[in-house]
Order: structure tokens, then sequence, then C-alpha cells
């Protein structure tokens, strides 16, 4: 009896310690999974970040924009978009300093149904708002200092017509963010990547 009883308590013990185990192995697994999303920097005044799981009422009093295929985009509520005539169809024309939140499923397009929609991009050419100690008034120089005291890693430019962007990562290259600079003013894009494993075409 004396021999059941060991047995029954070490087996006892065996499976608290593996319950421990698991759980130390699941906090782990939450810190983590924290560390995949981009933190808000302090300050700054966007009303949505990137990768926030959002509906339609979080943006109820924007313009939602036309056209959009394989997500939905939307100016927020404070920028007035005009509304024109073209080729007997309304237009929609974006003012030239404003924010856009593309929303998407995340992290792959084929997602909707398990996670809705997320924030996968804001543009940000209102030179009021700052990202980073970044604004669209900032020089290419500004730019690569604050992403690098941030904590990003800075890429190689792209030059195009006259256009420079920058382009900087998170270091496991997960998010991004650039920054175009010409002399019409400066565009700052967050970018969360979207895979598409089902290859869906728009």
């Amino acid at each position: 009896m004396k021999k059941i009883v060991l047995i029954i308590a070490i087996l006892a013990a065996l499976l608290f310690a593996a319950g421990c185990s698991s759980d130390d192995e699941e906090v782990d697994t939450d810190e983590a999974a924290d560390t995949e999303f981009l933190v808000k920097p302090d300050g700054c005044a966007l009303e949505h970040w990137i990768c926030e799981d959002v509906s339609d009422d979080d943006f109820s009093g924007y313009t939602e924009i036309d056209g959009v295929v394989g997500g939905k985009e939307y100016v927020s509520g404070k920028y007035k978009v005009e509304v024109k005539q073209e080729n007997a169809a309304d237009v929609q024309v974006l003012p030239d300093e404003c924010v856009v939140y593309t929303l998407t499923a995340w992290p792959d397009y084929a997602d909707f149904e398990k996670t809705g929609y997320h924030v996968t991009k804001i543009t940000v050419t209102d030179p009021e708002i700052s990202v980073y100690g970044v604004t669209a008034k900032s020089n290419r120089a500004e730019f690569r200092k604050a992403m690098s005291e941030a904590g990003f890693v800075i890429e190689d430019p792209d030059e195009n017509d006259g256009s420079f962007v920058e382009v900087a990562s998170t270091p496991g290259g997960t998010f991004s963010v650039r920054f175009e600079s010409s002399e019409d003013g400066g565009v700052i894009t967050l970018v969360a990547p979207v895979t598409n494993r089902d290859g869906i075409k728009y």
C-alpha cells in the first residue's frame, strides 16, 4: 500500500511540475507576442495605430474613400474631402494635408472571417502630426536620425523622379516607416505587412 501511495505522490508531483512548466511557456509566448506590435510613440496625435483591431464603427464621422479593393480606406473626419465631377462621375479629391487609414485583414488577407479589420497602413501628409519625431516637413537627415534613435534599421534610399524615399524597418523587418520627400512636401507611411497565402486576386 505504501508503494502505491508513493507512486501516486510521485505522479502528482510530476504532473504539477509539468503544469508549471507549461504555464511558464505560455507567459513567455505572450511576452514574445507583445513585441510583434509596433509601439505607438508618446505624444503621437494619430487617432488609430498600426495593427489596431478596428471596425467600421471606429470610423464614424470619417470619409470612406471610394473604389478601394481588398479593404477600406478612411480619411480622418477633421479633413474635408472634396467631390468633383469628372467624366460624368463623382470623384473624391483628398486634401493635400490629411491622414488616411487603410484597413485590411491581418496578418493575412484570407484571415478576415477570423480577425476582421486591422489598420495595416497609415499615410500622413499633415505636418501637424508627428510620428517618432518626424513630420511631413522633416528632411531626410532628420528622418534618418529620429528613426535610428527609435531603434529602427535604416535602409538604402530609393530615388525616383527627383523624390527620395527613405525606409526604416523594425530590427526583425516586420514593420516599416517610409518617408518620401519632394518639392511638394513629405509623406510618412507606416506599413504592417499583409501576406496573401491563398493568392487572392483583387
